[in-house]
């Protein structure tokens, strides 16, 4: 390990001049550089409220950190600068009293090393910080400390007040840290997850809410019954909308268990991701292991000999017909159950026609997706008759309806994904 630059042999603080960093170049200026600008958002990044302050809460992700020999640190550093507030900003008494704190994940990388930057390069970023940004921290928590964050802190004696030294705090794992802010609220790299896995199997909060997956999908709160489509199901579909509808063998190539398991946790703490970080693959696993997750399938055992008579081939019904049977009429008209008809045509049908509209690109077409969504639909304590009804009758039920869902459902008009992009297919559009 590189030995840290030399400090006060007296033990005094040391000073250095006071200057600015000149902030990047705007986005249309030609020096501007993307690349840059992407990894500082990686790096550091506004996420939440300071529990202590009500002012701005910031993550430091070390796992975000490029490698010294092929980045130029000095060209990154006003980027990475100016992602933090400003002294105008916190001079705004409106946001927490002008003061913020950081989150410092020091671990993560998955292969265990660490990109550290050079020594001098981290002294000259905290000196070129605004007066008001280094007093107005009021906290720093550093999770997952490695050594040469110790290292740094050891440097920094001799440069920081004891008084910022008694607001930094040390915790362990995630799960410590929920013991200090709501992590629920906080943005967690997937690097950081990953780490702290390593550490403990499950992150445990306080007052945990009840799991999102395995409970009914429009439960009944205060008298009423909810009905917005689960966040989960919203937030896969908006994501592949915007990013994955090109990804070939979308619904078919499984994602990776472990990363899927912390996606899963992550929403049963009510914890939005970071859904960029965990890919299409892992969007389409969340919504498959939902709907298998459901306490009452979206095909009950119930309903399973009928399916049965209406999709035999020596049906006279027309697809159509069949369908709008199942999709729109009551249970007791011979329909689906409620909830599985609001799933089916509110959410799983619009997202799957998308998908099977980039066939040219994903290679999956209506009858590949029903194959690969079917499975998750069924359930009861017959395992062989589950599989024989969700090969038959389910995988029909899903391929018409993916063929024919235009027709089914009123043309709708185009809708913006959170991302602000359109969806290419206007007649099915995923609430």
């Amino acid at each position: 390990m590189a030995t840290p630059p030399s400090t006060s042999s007296s033990g005094k603080r040391l000073s250095f001049p006071s200057s600015k960093v000149s902030p990047p170049p705007h986005e249309e200026h030609p020096d501007f550089d993307p690349v840059l600008a992407g990894i500082a958002s990686r790096i550091l990044f506004r996420s939440g409220i300071d529990p202590i302050s009500s002012g701005p809460l910031y993550v430091i992700s070390a796992a975000a950190l490029p490698d010294p020999k092929t980045t130029d640190y000095d060209r990154l550093l006003p980027y990475v600068l100016s992602c933090l507030p400003s002294d105008d900003e916190l001079a705004d008494s409106s946001l927490g009293g002008g003061t913020y704190s950081l989150v410092l994940f020091a671990g993560g990388r998955a292969d265990g090393k660490t990109n550290r930057p050079p020594w001098g390069w981290i002294l000259q970023a905290y000196y070129l910080l605004g007066r008001a940004v280094r007093k107005k921290i009021q906290r720093l928590w550093i999770v997952h400390e490695r050594a040469w964050i110790r290292i740094i802190l050891e440097m920094l004696q001799t440069v920081v007040s004891p008084k910022f030294r008694r607001k930094i705090i040390h915790v362990t794992d995630l799960s410590e840290l929920s013991h200090h802010i709501n992590i629920c609220k906080l943005e967690i790299p997937l690097q950081v997850y990953l780490h702290d896995r390593k550490l403990c199997p499950y992150i445990q909060i306080p007052h945990p809410p009840p799991p999102l997956f395995g409970e009914p999908p429009f439960p009944h709160i205060a008298g009423q019954r909810k009905d917005e489509i689960p966040i989960v199901l919203t937030d896969c579909s908006r994501y592949l909308r915007a990013y994955g509808l090109r990804t070939e063998g979308l619904f078919r190539v499984a994602a990776s268990k472990q990363i899927l398991d912390i996606a899963q946790e992550a929403y049963d703490r009510r914890q939005r991701i970071r859904m960029n970080e965990f890919g299409p693959h892992v969007a389409a696993g969340l919504v498959k292991l939902y709907y298998r997750s459901l306490p009452s399938p979206i095909i009950p055992e119930r309903i399973y000999e009928d399916l049965e008579v209406r999709f035999d081939k020596n049906n006279t019904a027309s697809k159509e017909e069949t369908l709008r049977i199942l999709l729109y009429n009551t249970e007791t008209n011979g329909g689906l159950p409620e909830d599985s008809r609001k799933l089916l045509t509110r959410h799983l049908l619009p997202l799957l026609s998308l998908v099977a509209a980039h066939e040219p690109d994903n290679k999956m077409t209506a009858s590949n997706l029903a194959i690969c969504i079917s499975a998750s639909l069924t359930r009861s304590e017959d395992i062989m008759r589950d599989t024989e009804i969700s090969r038959g009758p389910v995988k029909l039920l899903i391929q018409w309806g993916i063929e024919e869902f235009d027709r089914l459902s009123p043309a709708l008009p185009q809708r913006k994904s959170s991302t602000g992009i359109d969806s290419e297919k206007g007649g099915a559009t995923v609430f």
